[in-house]
C-alpha cells in the first residue's frame, strides 16, 4: 500500500520512511515528536505529491513560526426529516395523553 503521507530520513546511510494514513496524524506527529524529528538526518516531509524538507516547515527548530494546530471540521446538525419530525410529534402526544391519565 502506498502512503500518501509520510517523513523520509537516512539512517545508517539508508533511506527510512514512516507512514501516516492521513494529514492530521502526520501533523500531530510533527507537532508532538519536533525534536526527534530536527535529529534525524536529511528529513523530508511528504504530503501527497508535495515533498519538503524539513528547512523549509515550521517544525524545524531554527523557525520562529508557531507550529500548526490540526483542525477538525465541524459538524453539521442534520436537518430533520418528515419521519422524524412525525416520529417527535407522536412522542408529544403520547406524553400529554400519559400527564392526561396520570392527573
Amino acid at each position: 500500500m502506498k502512503y500518501k503521507y509520510n517523513i523520509t530520513h537516512k539512517l545508517n546511510g539508508k533511506k527510512t520512511t514512516i507512514n501516516f494514513k492521513n494529514e492530521q496524524s502526520l501533523i500531530k506527529h510533527l507537532n508532538t515528536h519536533q525534536n526527534k524529528v530536527n535529529k534525524l538526518e536529511n528529513v523530508y516531509i511528504n504530503f501527497s505529491a508535495v515533498s519538503l524538507p524539513l528547512k523549509a516547515t515550521v517544525w524545524n527548530e531554527q523557525s520562529k513560526v508557531k507550529a500548526v494546530e490540526v483542525m477538525k471540521p465541524k459538524k453539521k446538525p442534520r436537518k430533520k426529516t418528515a419521519r422524524s419530525k412525525a416520529k417527535a410529534a407522536e412522542k408529544r402526544r403520547l406524553r400529554k395523553f400519559i400527564k392526561q391519565l396520570e392527573s
